[in-house]
């Protein structure tokens, strides 16, 4: 518990102490550990009204290793087209408007791919005080 916090770096030396039940303490407890922290540190980034994103579950990790190769995929064929000589990109789709417009999309995809990747890999931390930053962000497609 001695880690410099986010408000000037100084250290936690202060303890707090209450009472809850059984069941609120496993509520804390699950929360906390689905967000991937400790109960101090769950309950002292709500105290500043940041919610901490939960971690990924089985499932959505493996959603995510798709998507990651998706986005290696649409890179290497971007980067692939894009070193093409325009006579053979235009001999290969015959029509460089949608050629064109199909590079614009694929980048696009690759971009959004890259954010919700980003979001993912993120990490929760204890704001020291409410700030910009510390406000949970819309995506923004």
């Amino acid at each position: 518990m001695n880690k410099p916090n986010e408000n000037g770096g100084g250290r936690r030396r202060s303890t707090m102490s209450f009472r809850v039940s059984k069941s609120q303490r496993k509520k804390i407890e699950k929360l906390a550990g689905q967000c991937g922290m400790n109960r101090s540190e769950y309950l002292l980034s709500r105290a500043y009204g940041y919610k901490p994103k939960a971690r990924l579950t089985p499932a959505q990790t493996a959603v995510r290793d798709q998507l990651i190769i998706a986005r290696s995929d649409y890179a290497k064929y971007t980067s692939m087209l894009n070193a093409m000589p325009q006579a053979e990109r235009m001999a290969m789709f015959r029509n460089q408007p949608w050629m064109t417009e199909t590079l614009w999309r694929l980048g696009r995809m690759a971009e959004l791919v890259t954010d919700i990747i980003n979001r993912h890999f993120s990490q929760n931390r204890v704001p020291g005080a409410l700030s910009e930053t510390d406000k949970e962000q819309k995506p923004s497609w």
